[in-house]
C-alpha cells in the first residue's frame, strides 16, 4: 500500500475514533479512550507503524482537546488524567511498533511465497513439497512416495536415516510407480530447518519429476553402448545377435530381428534370457504366423513407419507368449528396408511399452540397419577379394599348365624324335595347348571389353541354328573323348537374330563345351534350341555334377568358381559364363541357371530376341573344304618383324598352296611390292617405324590387306582395322583356318 494511503486512512481512523469519544464520553465513563485505542490498532494493522505512531499522536491530542476537562481545551486536567495519558501514548505507540513489524513480517513471508510458487510454477518439472519431524518421520508427503520401485526403496531408506543422523542434506533419486502402472524418476531433496539454538525444529523437502531427463540420459547411454557393439565385429550375423542380446532385458524381455522386405521376410534372431522360450518362439512361428495383411512385421516392412501394439490382438502366439506390448521399427539403411526390429515385453514382467520408447528404438534399428549394410558390403568386398586371389591363383595353373607342355614337347622336337607316332603326339598337343592359351587369353580380353564398356557387336542376322550345327560339330571330338552323348534337338526352321557371328557362336561354345567338361564319363549333353515367342532359346541340359543351391546365384559373376581349391578336377578360370552373360545381354536377351543340387545335372538357358522378318536375309556360309584349293598358285605378300611368327604363317600358308613372300619391315614390303605383282598382303598391325596402317595406307589401290594382331587395344580392333582400308582382320593367335578364309575372302572382294 502506497505510503500516502496508509497515512491518510490512520487520520481518518483517529478523527473517527475523536469525534465517536466526544459524543459518547459520557457513556463511555472510565473506558474514554476505547475508540482512540481501536483507531491506533487499526492505522497499525493498515498501514503499518507509522502509520500506528501518526494515530497515536494525533489520538493524544484529540484525548488532551476533547476528552479530559475542561473538554474543548489543552488547560490542564487532573493529575490522574495525565497518567491515563501517558498510559496511552506508551502503549498505543508501542502496540504501533509491534504491529507494523509483524505486518511487515508477514508481508515479507507473503512475498516470499508469492516468490517461491512463482519460482516453482515457472519450472517445467512438476514438484511437490513435504515435510518431516526432527527425527525423521514424515509430517507431510505426497501419497505416491509409498510406491516406490522395490530397488530404490532399501537404498532410500538407508540415505534418509544417515541424513537425519548426521543432521546433513538428503539428495536422492528414485523410482516411483504412477497412475498408469509405469515407473517415473523423481528427485527427492531435505534440509533440516533450525533454530537459532542450532536444534532442528523440521525437515522440509521437495519432490521433482526428473524422468525426462532420466530416460534422455538412458537412451543416449544405451545407443553408446549399441553403437560400439555394432561396429566391434564385421560379421552381419554376429552383429545383430549382439544388438539383441543388449536388449534383453534391458530395454524388453523379447528381441527379434527379421530381415527382408516384403511378405517373405526371414526370421533371423529370436532373443531371450530363457532358450526355451526362444524355441517355443520359433516354432509358433513357423506354424502360426500371421497372415501378411495381420502382420505387424509385413505392415512396418510395407509402409517403412514404426508401429507401437499396447493392446494386442488375441492371437495364437501372443496368448502362448503372454505378449504385453511391443514396438516394430523398419531398419532403412541408405533408402533401402533391410528388415525389422522388434522388441516386446511379457505380461509376467509388469513392464510395458510407452510412446516415448518409440524413438530409442527408431534411433537403435537404424543403427543396426546401417551396421548390417556395412557388414554385407564388406563381407561382399571380403568375397570378392577372395575370388580374386583364387581367380589369380587358377589363371596361373591354367596358363602356365599349357605352357609346360609346349615348352616340354618342343625341346624334344629340338633334340630330336626318331619316333614319327610321338613327334605327331608333341605336334598335336603344342596346338591344342596353344589354342587353349589362346582361349583363356580371349576370355580375359573379351571381359575387359565388357567391364569397360569397349566391347562393340558386328551386327547382322545370323542364323542361330547354323551356328549351334557348327559348334555341336566342333565340340563332338571332346565328347567322344569322354563317352559323352552329345545331342542336339531342333527343329528345321531358321532361327535368324541380329547379332555378332562370332559373339553369338563364342556364346553356344562356352555353353556346350562347359557341359561337356562338368559331365562324367557315360553321361550325356543335349542342347535344344527352339523358338519362344518372340525368343530364340537354346538350353544346354547335362547329367554332369550339378551346382550346389548356395553358388548357383554366383554362377554367372566373374571370378567365381563352385570349386577354386587346388585338388579340382576342372580346369579352367571361370570366366565362360560370366562371358556369356555379358555377350547374352549385350543382344538384348537374358540367361538363367538351373540345378537340383550336387550329382542331379544343370540346364543352362540362353534368350536372345529373334529378328524382324525384314531383318531376316541370311548369306550362306563357305565351305572352306571347297576353297582350301583355290589358294594353290596365289602370291601373297607377308609383312611380319617377329621373326617366328614370320616363318610360322609362311609355312602355314606354303602349305596350302600359296606363293609367299615375307617380308621383315614395311620397306622391304615396299622393295618387294616393286619387284612383282602380289594378289594379296597379309600384315601385322604392331611393328617398329611403320606400323600395318601406314602399309595399308600405301598400298590401298595396289593389293588388298588382311590384318593380324595380337594387341587389344581396349576398342573394337576389327572395326578400326576395316576403316584403315583393310579387307579383314585375324586376331593371333592364328588360326590356319581363319587365315585362309580371310585370304580368299580379300582375292574374291
Amino acid at each position: 500500500m502506497r505510503a500516502s494511503l496508509r497515512y491518510s486512512a490512520a487520520v481518518l481512523t483517529t478523527a473517527l475514533a475523536i469525534v465517536l469519544t466526544s459524543v459518547f464520553v459520557e457513556l463511555l465513563a472510565p473506558m474514554r479512550l476505547f475508540f482512540l485505542w481501536c483507531a491506533v490498532l487499526v492505522s497499525a494493522l493498515i498501514g503499518g507503524t507509522g502509520a500506528g505512531l501518526l494515530a497515536t499522536v494525533l489520538a493524544l491530542l484529540g484525548a488532551l482537546y476533547f476528552v479530559f476537562a475542561p473538554s474543548g481545551s489543552f488547560d490542564s486536567a487532573s493529575g490522574y488524567d495525565f497518567i491515563r495519558i501517558a498510559l496511552f501514548g506508551l502503549f498505543a505507540g508501542g502496540i504501533s511498533i509491534a504491529v507494523g513489524r509483524a505486518k511487515t513480517l508477514a508481508e515479507r513471508l507473503r512475498e516470499n511465497e508469492r516468490r517461491y510458487r512463482t519460482l516453482v510454477e515457472s519450472t517445467p518439472l512438476a514438484q511437490a513439497v513435504w515435510t518431516a519431524t526432527p527425527d525423521g518421520a514424515r509430517k507431510s508427503a505426497p501419497r505416491w512416495l509409498d510406491d516406490m520401485h522395490p530397488e530404490d526403496a532399501t537404498r532410500t531408506r538407508e540415505r534418509w536415516n544417515e541424513a537425519v543422523a548426521n543432521q546433513s542434506l538428503y539428495d536422492d533419486e528414485i523410482r516411483i510407480r504412477v497412475g498408469d502402472g509405469r515407473d517415473r524418476w523423481f528427485a527427492i531433496k531435505a534440509s533440516p530447518v533450525r533454530r537459532k539454538g542450532d536444534s532442528i525444529t523440521e525437515w522440509a523437502g521437495i519432490v521433482t519429476d526428473i524422468h525426462d531427463r532420466k530416460r534422455h540420459e538412458r537412451d543416449a547411454a544405451f545407443i553408446n553402448r549399441a553403437s560400439e557393439l555394432l561396429s566391434a565385429t564385421l560379421g552381419s550375423e554376429q552383429t545383430l545377435r549382439n544388438l539383441a542380446r543388449l536388449c534383453v532385458p534391458e530395454l524388453a524381455d523379447w528381441c527379434v530381428i527379421d530381415l527382408g522386405d516384403g511378405p517373405g521376410y526371414q526370421r533371423n534372431i529370436v532373443e531371450h534370457q530363457d532358450y526355451a522360450r526362444v524355441q517355443l518362439a520359433l516354432d509358433l512361428d513357423a506354424r502360426f504366423r500371421s497372415r501378411p495383411d495381420d502382420d505387424p512385421v509385413v505392415q512396418v516392412l510395407r509402409s517403412g513407419r514404426t508401429q507401437l501394439v499396447d493392446d494386442p490382438s488375441d492371437q495364437r502366439i501372443v496368448r502362448e507368449l503372454a505378449l504385453r506390448s511391443w514396438i516394430v521399427a523398419p531398419m532403412i539403411a541408405r533408402g533401402r528396408t533391410l528388415g525389422a526390429l522388434t522388441v516386446a515385453h511379457s505380461a509376467d514382467s509388469g513392464r510395458r511399452h510407452a510412446s516415448e520408447d518409440v524413438s530409442l528404438i527408431e534411433e537403435l534399428a537404424r543403427r543396426a540397419a546401417m551396421a548390417l549394410d556395412n557388414a554385407r558390403l564388406y563381407e561382399a568386398a571380403d568375397a570378392a577379394n577372395r575370388a580374386k586371389d583364387e581367380f589369380l591363383a587358377t589363371l596361373s595353373h591354367e596358363l602356365r599348365t599349357p605352357l609346360t607342355a609346349i615348352s616340354g614337347w618342343a625341346h624334344m622336337l629340338e633334340t630330336g624324335i626318331s619316333d614319327p607316332e610321338t613327334s605327331r603326339l608333341a605336334v598335336a598337343t603344342i596346338v591344342r595347348s596353344a589354342r587353349t592359351q589362346g582361349e583363356l587369353i580371349d576370355d580375359l580380353l573379351d571381359l575387359s571389353r565388357v567391364v569397360a564398356g569397349t566391347l562393340h557387336l558386328q551386327v547382322e542376322p545370323v542364323d542361330l541354328m547354323r551356328i549351334v550345327h557348327e559348334v555341336m560339330v566342333a565340340a563332338r571330338p571332346a565328347a567322344d573323348a569322354k563317352d559323352v552323348t552329345l545331342e542336339l534337338m531342333s527343329s528345321a526352321t531358321p532361327l535368324v537374330v541380329r547379332g555378332d557371328q562370332r559373339r553369338l557362336r563364342q556364346i553356344v561354345w562356352n555353353l556346350v563345351t562347359n557341359a561337356v567338361k562338368f559331365t562324367d564319363t557315360g553321361g550325356s549333353v543335349q542342347v535344344n534350341v527352339s523358338g519362344a515367342g518372340a525368343l530364340a532359346r537354346i538350353e544346354v541340359t547335362d547329367t554332369g555334377r550339378g551346382i550346389e543351391a548356395s553358388f548357383l546365384p554366383y554362377v554367372w559373376d566373374r571370378f567365381r568358381q563352385a570349386d577354386s581349391s587346388t585338388s579340382r578336377q576342372h580346369g579352367g578360370l571361370g570366366l565362360g559364363l560370366a562371358v556369356v552373360r555379358h555377350l547374352v545381354e549385350m543382344h538384348g536377351g537374358m540367361v538363367h541357371a538351373e540345378s537340383e543340387g550336387l550329382g542331379r545335372g544343370s540346364t543352362f538357358r540362353v534368350e536372345i530376341p529373334l529378328a524382324r522378318p525384314s531383318d531376316a536375309r541370311v548369306e550362306l556360309a563357305r565351305d572352306l573344304s571347297d576353297d582350301v584349293s583355290r589358294m594353290r598358285g596365289l602370291r601373297v605378300l607377308l609383312v611380319e618383324d617377329d621373326d617366328d611368327a614370320r616363318a610360322m604363317m609362311t609355312t602355314m600358308l606354303a602349305q596350302f598352296g600359296a606363293d609367299v613372300s615375307p617380308a621383315a619391315s614395311v620397306s622391304e614390303a615396299m622393295w618387294l611390292l616393286e619387284a612383282q605383282p602380289f594378289d594379296v598382303a597379309v600384315s601385322d598391325i604392331a611393328m617398329p617405324d611403320e606400323d600395318g596402317y601406314a602399309f595399308v595406307e600405301r598400298t590401298r589401290s595396289r593389293v588388298p590387306a588382311i590384318a593380324v594382331s595380337a594387341i587389344s587395344t581396349g576398342v573394337d580392333d576389327r572395326r578400326r582395322a576395316l576403316d584403315a582400308g583393310f579387307a579383314d582382320f585375324v586376331r593371333k593367335p592364328v588360326d590356319p583356318r581363319e587365315l585362309v578364309t580371310a585370304v580368299l575372302g580379300a582375292v574374291r572382294v
